[in-house]
């Protein structure tokens, strides 16, 4: 714990690794020290007269001792009986979700998903919580091996460490499932190269979804660049004109050639005389 004074203020730290939380008392006098004794800190307090006493958290702090211990499950017993205290309500309560969201972060990291599922849905992150019960099925069925490549693979996907994910597939063999996981997550062109430098059979149906994907969402620019790499030239240019990109249309006509096509190059030049690409029109 981490005791400061400003002016008439006494501020409170239970997680340093969150400054932004911090518990702030109103107070008379000068804090000159803080006392251990009998399972109680206390802040003593020098208000002339006489010195005064407040009580700190033990609960709170002694979360940083079970951490120090990489002891989780008895990190989350304070923590959840803290959950239900009559304290909830004041100001500790911001510095409680620091310290489920320190939980979270060194249990997933060590691969404790049960204490890392826990720790997310105390912080209300609902999404996190469903997918780590996900997870932690997938483990079960697995004989609770946390080093699957199942396990490791959708612990990477949530930490959004892709290329990790991506690794641990293809060091599995699982090229289909990599392919659905970077469909999963809309990177397209990710799953498309997979698809590509492993000669997979779906290669052009996962070309045409992706195509689809990026007219659907109005990705023109990537759609026509899409086109370009396979030939198509006269449907890049489309999408290059029809998604606002002209200076792109032209570096295309230019870059193979297609200057013959006069009406081509006019509808070109006069995109980018309305978009005031002036040099490049002329």
């Amino acid at each position: 714990v981490v005791v400061a004074q400003s002016r008439g203020n006494m501020c409170i730290w239970y997680q340093v690794d969150t400054p932004e939380d911090k518990i702030v008392q109103e107070i008379q006098g000068d804090v000159i020290e803080i006392e251990r004794s009998e399972g109680q800190t206390e802040v003593v307090i020098d208000e002339g007269f006489n010195k005064r006493r407040v009580p700190l958290d033990d609960r709170l702090i002694s979360f940083g001792a079970a951490m120090s211990k990489r002891d989780y499950r008895k990190a989350t017993e304070i923590l959840e009986f803290f959950e239900n205290s009559p304290e909830k309500a004041s100001g500790a309560q911001n510095s409680a979700d620091g310290m489920w969201q320190k939980l979270f972060e060194l249990a997933l990291g060590e691969m404790d998903l049960v204490i890392a599922q826990r720790a997310a849905a105390a912080l209300g992150d609902m999404s996190k919580s469903f997918y780590l019960s996900m997870i932690n099925d997938a483990m079960t069925k697995h004989g609770n091996n946390p080093n699957h490549w199942m396990v490791t693979s959708l612990v990477a996907v949530l930490m959004r460490q892709f290329k990790r994910a991506e690794n641990i597939m293809l060091g599995a063999g699982k090229v289909d499932e990599c392919i659905e996981m970077y469909k999963h997550v809309h990177k397209w062109q990710e799953a498309l190269d997979i698809a590509q430098g492993k000669n997979h059979p779906s290669t052009q149906k996962l070309k045409e979804e992706f195509f689809e994907y990026l007219i659907s969402t109005k990705q023109e620019s990537t759609a026509g660049k899409l086109k370009e790499k396979d030939g198509d030239y006269n449907t890049a240019l489309e999408l290059y004109l029809e998604g606002g990109y002209p200076s792109k249309a032209a570096d295309l006509v230019l870059s193979q050639n297609l200057t013959q096509d006069s009406n081509l190059t006019e509808r070109v030049a006069t995109a980018l005389v309305k978009n005031k690409h002036f040099e490049k029109a002329g």
